[in-house]
């Protein structure tokens, strides 16, 4: 995985949204900045106008600037639990950039 260039980023608070403890360090090593982790999203106004890194639900979505997902190929074995990295670093791959409007 290259690094990842967001835009928007130099404006645009960037919140890291996963239940995956070492899923920012990760993202550290790909050289993917961001200013905040936080393990699930309370309110809207936590991820309005910000680029999220994460899976969330759409009605979420479109509260945020721009949502990236890093999609993981999880294995049944895998599901239900925290990963190690070297677990995330083997079934990461490539990030999926949306940006998602309500109609």
């Amino acid at each position: 995985m290259t690094p990842l260039q967001i835009k928007g980023s130099d404006t645009k608070k960037v919140i890291v949204v996963t239940k995956f403890s070492q899923l920012p360090e990760y993202l550290a090593e790909k050289g993917i900045d961001f200013d905040e982790v936080i393990p699930r999203i309370d309110h809207p106004a936590q991820i309005r106008d910000c680029i999220v890194i994460g899976v969330i639900p759409l009605h979420l979505a479109a509260e945020a600037y721009r949502v990236i997902e890093i999609p993981l190929r999880m294995t049944d074995e895998l599901r239900g639990r925290d990963l190690t990295l070297d677990e995330i670093r083997s079934i990461a791959r490539n990030p999926r950039k949306f940006m998602v409007f309500e109609d």
